[in-house]
């Protein structure tokens, strides 16, 4: 018999590791859902509404950008501190398209409150340039708009700057 009461004491360790096993994986979920709910907001596009809405207006500003047959190029590359953006634009035959409003918008697909925007210059007919800060490292949605009187035309790119 004082084997068999050896044997309960020692084993009574085994049921508490169960419990303190459980409380530890509801306490380290209780840390993830806090960190969740406190780190980002929800909101992703603003005026998500009333963009939905507008879809169909934006599906035809994109067909008509596309059939006037618009070109572009691109380039977004750090300088420093900052970035420099150069953009060209043309018609369907390659001839620059000049007397355009150019204007950038940086936005941060990872993180919230760091997207910046800023003008183009036109330096040559149908060439644009512009430099700014860059306020942080890493993965950019990059979107021209250029307002003219032949047409907007708008373009979207993802660029890695370090």
């Amino acid at each position: 018999m004082p084997q068999a009461a050896a044997r309960v004491s020692r084993d009574r360790w085994i049921p508490w590791s169960f419990v303190a096993f459980f409380v530890l994986l509801v306490l380290a979920d209780g840390v993830f859902v806090a960190l969740a709910l406190t780190s980002w907001t929800g909101l992703d596009t603003e005026q998500a509404y009333a963009q939905g809405l507008a879809h169909n207006q934006t599906l035809a500003r994109t067909r008509a950008q596309d059939e006037r047959g618009l070109r572009s190029r691109l380039d977004v590359a750090p300088d420093g501190e900052n970035v420099r953006v150069e953009f060209a634009l043309m018609d369907r035959n390659g001839d620059s398209i000049a007397g355009g409003i150019a204007d950038v918008i940086f936005h941060r697909p990872t993180q919230a409150g760091l997207d910046f925007a800023f003008p183009l210059r036109e330096q040559a007919p149908g060439r644009y340039s512009g430099i700014a800060r860059l306020a942080a490292p890493g993965q950019w949605d990059v979107r021209i708009s250029v307002s003219h009187a032949a047409g907007d035309y708008q373009t979207n790119k993802r660029v890695v700057l370090r």
